[in-house]
């Protein structure tokens, strides 16, 4: 049978579909090397695709709307990003410690297969430390480049950082996250060492605010101890008012040492 004859003309091209050949069907072998096959696709309003081939014509998905081709909505849903995982899986943690942070469940969470998370983690022990790198990264080493990325002059530097409890809109879900890798870190290796390191760089940091403010070094250290205990606190504690308490406690913080 002669391959289908191309043709400019629209009304030649959105075809009725052909029935598929007989012979082709049965033996599964279209396009086989000993076939001269001319293949291409045409897509016009209120027509759906084809593939055409020597002795049959085969619908094809592109083009077609979301609703018609679920396998396609699947394949795209399971290539989410690595955050969107990783955010969930701390949620779980915050909402039932690590135990609670299982494969299954997260997977059903998202609204996709367990294979869809195997394609991204080897196991769910790699999750955990994706877990603890993410969130460094996200917690930390972002928000201090951010920081330093800000032109404003030493004492709004520090009110800033006074302020972060009550600047970012997620930050008593944060800290919840946080508490539970807190937990976490209680009896697993990795958990402790990257709160470690969490711990040191923003302490650090916060100390060459302060040393930017006109403190000693000394003084800087133990300032930023109290600072980010005070930071640490704000976000355990219920958010009622307290008469004006808070901004005492900031004026305390940022005030210069008595001589």
């Amino acid at each position: 049978m002669a391959p289908p004859q191309r043709s400019d003309d629209p009304k030649a091209l959105a075809i009725n579909p052909p029935q598929s050949s007989g012979r082709l069907a049965e033996s599964n072998k279209f396009c086989a090397p000993a076939i001269l096959c001319d293949i291409f696709s045409v897509k016009f309003k209120n027509t759906v695709p084809y593939l055409l081939t020597a002795g049959s014509v085969l619908p094809i998905s592109l083009g077609m709307d979301e609703e018609a081709s679920p396998r396609r909505r699947r394949k795209r849903s399971s290539r989410i990003d690595a955050s969107v995982w990783l955010e969930a899986a701390l949620q779980q943690l915050a909402d039932g410690g690590i135990d609670q942070v299982r494969i299954e469940p997260l997977a059903a969470q998202l609204g996709i297969t367990k294979g869809a998370f195997y394609k991204r983690y080897a196991n769910r022990d790699e999750l955990l430390a994706a877990m603890l790198d993410y969130w460094f990264e996200e917690s930390t080493a972002s928000v201090i480049a951010t920081y330093a990325d800000v032109d404003e002059p030493p004492p709004e530097r520090l009110e800033r950082i006074l302020l972060t409890p009550f600047r970012r809109a997620d930050f008593r879900e944060r800290a919840r996250m946080e508490m539970a890798i807190r937990l976490w870190a209680h009896h697993d290796i990795r958990a402790a060492e990257t709160m470690r390191r969490v711990d040191a760089q923003r302490l650090r940091y916060m100390e060459q605010v302060l040393r930017g403010n006109g403190f000693e070094a000394k003084d800087a250290a133990s300032r930023a101890f109290l600072i980010y205990a005070y930071i640490l606190t704000e976000g355990t504690m219920s958010d009622a008012p307290r008469d004006g308490l808070r901004d005492r406690c900031r004026a305390l913080l940022r005030s210069p040492q008595p001589d």
